[in-house]
């Protein structure tokens, strides 16, 4: 069971923060140095979480505009299905994206560059979308 957070908490990253200083200020430098490079992971974690999840929330509502922008079509029965639209691409791109952040902590240069041929092949749909769909 997940409890929830308590409000009047630090975050864990606030609490490592803590327990370096307390650290350092012990003379124990070794454990603050520990404690402050786990308190910058804890807080990078975090927010990265918070990424993923507005992309993941975003989504869905720019399938649906775009698709309705580009053909008119009404929202689709899933997510999935705008695979079959026009914004296959965007979908395929945005899905990269987000999974591409999921990896930056293992996987840093390799990830950043995903996402920016992710984030070119957006732009470049964007910009020059018509002319693809027209060729067919």
């Amino acid at each position: 069971m997940v409890e929830a957070a308590d409000p009047g908490q630090p975050s864990e990253a606030g609490r490592l923060a803590q327990k370096s200083a307390d650290a350092f200020a012990a003379g124990e430098l070794e454990k603050a140095q520990r404690l402050a490079g786990d308190a910058a992971l804890a807080s990078a974690y975090t927010h990265l979480q918070q990424i993923v999840g507005v992309m993941a929330i975003l989504l869905a509502p720019v399938l649906f505009v775009g698709n309705w922008a580009l053909t008119g079509n009404e929202l689709e029965s899933s997510i999935s299905a705008y695979y079959h639209t026009a914004m296959r691409d965007f979908f395929v791109a945005g899905l990269s994206v987000i999974a591409n952040i999921g990896f930056l902590s293992a996987y840093p240069l390799w990830s950043a560059v995903v996402i920016g041929i992710d984030i070119c092949v957006i732009l470049a749909l964007t910009v020059h979308g018509t002319e693809f769909a027209e060729r067919g």
